[in-house]
């Protein structure tokens, strides 16, 4: 693989949808939410053998640095960099591209969410060194897309047009039509029946001058912000510069600042198994059930109870009698309790508590 592709982890959310187990100070991309390793270090090592240590780099939030280094004790700590606050993944990415062309400016950039799980690696690196060939070729800013097996209301849709492109390995390169964030249920079963969508993975690749020109063009306060950014990393003024120019930024994603506008776009349908484990429902898909259709961790008893979720991990021990397609999860300091169907609603909760000013609790 290209000596000039580098990789950049996007880990600072606080994962919201999986309260009260994630915190902001311990958000689920550094937990195990799924099996025994948490889900940034099975992100980084997805990129063994193809992507050297040095080459990685990690954009956390703010304080989840140190947490961070202690769990990639492979990666350099100065590839892991904490923003001043939160500016949403336009600025995360802006940043991520400003300290790779400081540091190489023919960077290639796969940029990646940190709480993902993919398989098979093999065809997963495939996947990616073939978008990074077009993308050096053509210069498209290069999406992943990955072909819907359920209706999901949780993902984003990108409808794709005409192949554009053939990637290494047969893959097809198709135009990119439009986006929709999240939509309602029977939009949904119409965008799985016309096969003409693909769920947005997050997952991109292009060049690190091509995005941060775009984002430039879109945004010119991030343009000038990250001028600046540029010229103080690695002088005593990097950290004063950073936390004064992030306070001005706008906080937008990069998919409404940028892809929906920028010419050039194009996504590549992803042939490997993925799922962004954006809310608790995902342990469904990914955890053995009881013979009830119930999936239960920790200390918990399950006792008539049908299509549940259930998790504990604090002191106590969880009893569930005769629920019915409940999410509980139990912590040492609060315990939430609601439909499965209104999963999505829990960051809702998580913005009640803030309100509240119960801040020790987030």
């Amino acid at each position: 693989m290209s000596e000039h592709l580098y990789v950049v982890i996007m880990a600072g959310g606080s994962g919201t949808r999986f309260w009260p187990l994630s915190r902001q100070k311990s958000p689920k991309q550094l937990q195990a939410i799924v099996g025994e390793t948490p889900l940034i270090r099975s992100t980084v090592e997805r990129f063994e053998g193809m992507v050297p240590p040095e080459n990685i780099f990690v954009i956390t939030g703010p304080g989840q640095d140190e947490p961070t280094r202690r769990i990639l004790t492979g990666i350099r700590p100065g590839n892991v960099i904490a923003e001043p606050e939160g500016r949403d993944t336009s600025a995360a990415i802006a940043l991520g591209a400003t300290v790779l062309l400081k540091r190489d400016p023919e960077a290639m950039m796969a940029v990646v969410p940190a709480d993902h799980l993919i398989k098979p690696r093999e065809l997963f690196q495939a996947t990616v060194a073939a978008a990074a060939d077009v993308a050096a070729r053509t210069d498209y800013l290069i999406l992943f897309g990955i072909r819907p097996s359920f209706p999901s209301t949780g993902f984003g849709y990108i409808r794709f047009g005409d192949r554009i492109e053939t990637a290494s390995g047969g893959m097809a390169v198709r135009q990119v039509r439009g986006f929709t964030e999240k939509p309602d249920e029977r939009t949904a079963r119409d965008y799985l029946e016309s096969k003409e969508y693909h769920w947005n993975s997050g997952i991109f690749v292009w060049r690190a001058a091509r995005i941060l020109r775009e984002i430039s063009a879109c945004l010119p306060g991030h343009g000038q912000a990250f001028e600046k950014i540029g010229a103080a990393l690695g002088t005593p003024a990097e950290r004063k510069v950073l936390a004064e120019e992030y306070a001005r930024l706008r906080k937008i994603s990069i998919d409404y600042a940028v892809l929906e506008k920028a010419s050039g776009v194009a996504v590549l349908e992803a042939g490997y198994e993925w799922d962004d484990v954006g809310s608790w429902l995902a342990l469904e898909r990914h955890m053995d059930r009881d013979q009830s259709g119930n999936v239960v961790l920790g200390d918990a008893i399950s006792m008539g109870s049908t299509g549940c979720i259930i998790h504990s991990s604090g002191k106590r021990l969880v009893a569930a009698l005769d629920l019915t397609n409940m999410l509980v999860v139990d912590t040492d300091d609060v315990v939430l309790i609601c439909p499965k169907n209104r999963d999505q609603d829990v960051k809702k909760m998580v913005d009640e508590v803030r309100r509240r000013g119960k801040t020790e609790l987030l």
